[in-house]
């Protein structure tokens, strides 16, 4: 049984062609700007809880830092971002060839697109199609928020790292020493 997955989001132009994404239209001097693929799909969280229900093919790839603590999508295999770099290699050769490979951070706006960015880079060296490689839309907040009290959806759950909002401890720390406007 196949399960097709809904497109939230699709980059797809030339292999080599990147597109460069910055949060404002004028970049403050100093700060780096992120390279995203226009080569991998977004998908949501319904459709990695549709791929869950149906067994399919799938790795999930979690790369959280210290964030993962806490709970995380089941199934899933935590790399770290600050080392999914030097481990690419051995992970398309261990998800390459899965249905989908879905990234996943804790919102899904750096961490994952740019670890899916490496994986495709990895995987078009090898001469593999970068077609599995997907960035869950939202992240693990969205997919908690969404799926977190259905059975089988998520793992190691512990109540303790999150607020009534289900904000992950290590974000409420951040907000919480933002400086005040």
């Amino acid at each position: 049984m196949s399960t097709e997955v809904k497109k939230e989001e699709e980059y797809s132009s030339s292999d080599s062609e990147e597109e460069i994404v910055t949060s404002t239209p004028r970049k403050p001097a100093g700060l780096p700007s992120i390279t995203i693929p226009k080569n991998f799909i977004r998908i949501g969280a319904e459709n990695l809880a549709e791929l869950i229900r149906k067994r399919e093919d799938f790795q999930v790839i979690d790369v959280r830092d210290q964030d993962f603590v806490g709970g995380n999508v089941v199934g899933a295999v935590n790399i770290s971002h600050s080392t999914f770099e030097s481990r690419s290699e051995e992970l398309v050769q261990r998800y390459g060839g899965k249905k989908y490979v879905v990234f996943n951070c804790m919102h899904g706006q750096l961490r994952s697109p740019a670890s899916a960015l490496g994986f495709v880079q990895k995987l078009k060296q090898h001469s593999l199609s970068a077609d599995n490689v997907f960035v869950l839309s939202g992240g693990f907040q969205e997919f908690l928020v969404k799926f977190g009290k259905e059975a089988g959806m998520i793992e190691n759950f512990d109540q303790k790292y999150w607020n009534d909002q289900l904000l992950h401890a290590n974000n409420a720390f951040i907000l919480s020493h933002r400086p005040q406007a």
